[in-house]
C-alpha cells in the first residue's frame, strides 16, 4: 500500500484532526482567558458572564464527540462486517486510536468541570445508544 493509499483510507480522521487542533487552540486560549479574569473556582459567574463562548465551546466539543464516536462506530463495522485486507484493519484500528484520543482531550480541554460533566455525560448516552 502506497502513501496515496494510506491517505485515502484515513482521510477524514486526518481531517477530524486538523480540525481538532484548531479547536484545541481556540479552546486553550479561551481557558487562558478565565483563569486572567476570575476566580479558579468561580464557575457560574464564568458560564453566567461568557454564556455566548461557552455555548460555542460546548457545541464544539458536542460536535468533536458524536463525529468521533461514528467514525470509531463505522470503523469498527467495517472491521467486522468486510473482508478486509491486514492493512486496511490495522487502518482502521489507527483510525480508532486516533478519534479515541481525540475525544479523550476534547474532554480534558474543556476547562470547566461543570462543562466536563455534561460532555462525560453526553459521551455516554451516545456510546450507550450506539452499542
Amino acid at each position: 500500500m502506497n502513501l496515496r493509499d494510506l491517505l485515502e483510507s484515513i482521510k477524514l480522521e486526518l481531517c477530524h484532526l486538523v480540525f481538532g487542533i484548531i479547536y484545541f487552540v481556540g479552546l486553550k486560549s479561551f481557558n487562558n482567558y478565565l483563569l486572567s479574569n476570575y476566580q479558579e473556582d468561580d464557575y457560574f459567574k464564568m458560564i453566567i458572564e461568557n454564556t455566548n463562548e461557552v455555548l460555542i465551546s460546548l457545541l464544539f466539543a458536542v460536535i468533536m464527540i458524536i463525529i468521533g464516536i461514528s467514525m470509531i462506530g463505522k470503523n469498527l463495522h467495517e472491521i467486522r462486517n468486510y473482508s478486509l485486507e491486514i492493512e486496511d484493519i490495522l487502518f482502521k484500528m489507527v483510525g480508532i486510536v486516533i478519534e479515541t484520543i481525540l475525544i479523550i482531550l476534547t474532554i480534558v480541554f474543556i476547562y470547566n468541570p461543570i462543562l466536563r460533566g455534561i460532555l462525560l455525560f453526553i459521551s455516554l448516552l451516545k456510546v450507550l445508544t450506539t452499542a
